[in-house]
């Protein structure tokens, strides 16, 4: 059985570039230590998170408590309002099996690709940093 805490929704956030991670977890304190820890020790699993940690000024933040059954809304609902905020997101993964698809962790939220395709066309987001983030899978 899991250890459980502080229920909800928290956030990692890179305000210089606009983006942001959002996670949900049933012990906060916990998680948001974990991550942390990973970060500082250059050892996150989402190595464009990583890189950016290593060059930027980041938070890590409790964003709102609530009940287990109301995880995957809440944070569903926190990605659509950084979204809408013109914020780019850490929650992406790859289909390893039909590449070079992406998709979003959230099926709804393919936009992000069209915003990542867009940046890269527009030179707004380098290759090299495109290529950190694809050799992390």
């Amino acid at each position: 059985m899991r250890k459980t805490g502080l229920v909800g929704i928290y956030k990692i956030e890179c305000f210089e570039e606009k983006l942001v991670y959002i996670g949900q977890s049933i012990n906060l304190l916990g998680r948001i230590k974990n991550h942390k820890s990973a970060l500082v020790n250059n050892k996150h699993v989402i190595k464009m998170l990583q890189t950016d940690f290593n060059k930027f000024d980041f938070t890590l933040e409790i964003i709102e408590h609530c009940d287990n059954d109301e995880l995957l809304h809440k944070e569903t609902w926190w990605i659509d309002y950084y979204l809408h905020k013109n914020y780019y997101l850490y929650n992406t993964v790859f289909d390893t099996v039909n590449p070079p698809k992406i998709l979003s962790v959230h099926k709804d939220y393919y936009k992000i690709i069209d915003r990542t395709y867009n940046l890269l066309l527009t030179k707004q987001l380098s290759l090299e940093y495109l290529d950190d983030f694809l050799s992390s899978i």
